[in-house]
């Protein structure tokens, strides 16, 4: 352990002043104590080389302990800086250095507003005056300027301490040019992306609003088709009902015609009994209309009778004037003639 400072002192003392009084007290000293102060003074000898040993141990240490200190500080990977209360720079490592491009010997004792962009001035003024106020860190971002004139963004971290007894900062500076600008293109992308989000999403709005539109037109056609079917097929059922009352009135009348005008030739008195025979026999006699059915769109169907026990079917001339009806209707019928059951 090494020896207490105060005691290497006392003992250097009462060295000096035995050898002060010693040449009067070695004539009044017998030899034993003359051997006595000899093995005291050669004591006193091993102790203080033992002492000085160890001194010389703790320097070795502590210039090993400054050379770590001063290699730690001077190669850290940030700037450190030391400003006194006029922040004008009193110690600076390497990093320092290089970050503002300037030896040591040029930087130290330089008021550290020379570095400074103009623009940053006042904000390292409040700074530098709440950090000497302050208990804990204070921090700061700058703009500083390099040797060559050259600009970049910077970090100053600050702690208040005592330096020689005055109030001083130590501060840490670091270079953040990097890290401003991921900031910047990060908020770029960041704009950019919520105006695509913002373009996609008023697009989507129009799409939705659109479709919702034609969905609404979809419904407004069915419901029109639907509407156009129903009033279709009651103009069908009308049409149909029209048709059937037409070719039955005209087809009826048309014959009622016939059958009159045959009847007249019947009894026409200026005609023998043998040329009506012979007329009556070639043209038939039809029999009331007894089926009408149908109408647009499909068949209608009409059933003739004679009273000539030998024909059943209507003549050419009734089936010329019912063609010759629905012709002047505008509709196409299909005559189909049913023979009478054999007996």
């Amino acid at each position: 352990m090494p020896a207490d400072p105060k005691d290497i002192h006392a003992l250097c003392g009462k060295a000096e002043r035995l050898l002060a009084e010693a040449p009067e007290k070695l004539a009044l000293m017998s030899g034993a104590d003359l051997q006595k102060l000899l093995h005291e003074l050669s004591i006193h000898q091993i102790e203080l080389e033992m002492q000085n040993e160890e001194l010389r141990t703790s320097q070795e240490r502590l210039e090993q302990s400054r050379s770590e200190y001063s290699d730690l500080y001077d190669f850290a990977p940030v700037g450190y800086l030391t400003f006194d209360e006029k922040a004008v720079i009193t110690r600076a490592n390497l990093t320092a250095c290089s970050l503002l491009g300037i030896e040591r010997s040029f930087l130290v004792k330089k008021p550290f507003a020379f570095f400074i962009h103009p623009d940053y001035q006042d904000l390292f003024y409040a700074h530098k005056q709440n950090s000497l106020k302050a208990t804990a860190t204070e921090t700061c971002q700058l703009v500083l300027k390099r040797k060559g004139g050259a600009f970049f963004d910077a970090q100053l971290e600050s702690i208040p301490v005592q330096v020689n007894g005055q109030p001083a900062l130590n501060s840490i500076l670091t270079d953040i040019t990097e890290r401003k600008q991921f900031q910047k293109e990060r908020e770029t992308a960041h704009w950019e992306l919520e105006k695509k989000v913002e373009e996609r999403t008023a697009d989507l709005r129009a799409e939705i609003a659109d479709r919702k539109q034609a969905e609404g037109e979809l419904r407004a056609s069915r419901e029109r088709l639907r509407a156009l079917a129903t009033r279709l097929q009651e103009i069908r059922e009308e049409e149909r009902a029209r048709v059937a009352r037409e070719i039955h009135d005209e087809l009826g009348q048309a014959l009622t015609c016939m059958k009159i005008d045959l009847w007249q030739i019947r009894e026409e008195p200026s005609l023998d009994r043998v040329d009506k025979d012979a007329v009556l026999l070639k043209i038939g006699e039809p029999a009331p209309l007894y089926r009408c059915h149908g109408g647009y769109g499909e068949e209608n169907s009409f059933g003739f009778e004679t009273e000539h026990p030998r024909r059943s079917r209507p003549r050419p001339c009734y089936r010329m004037a019912i063609i010759g009806l629905s012709a002047e209707n505008g509709h196409r019928l299909r005559i189909q003639e049913t023979p009478e059951p054999r007996d």
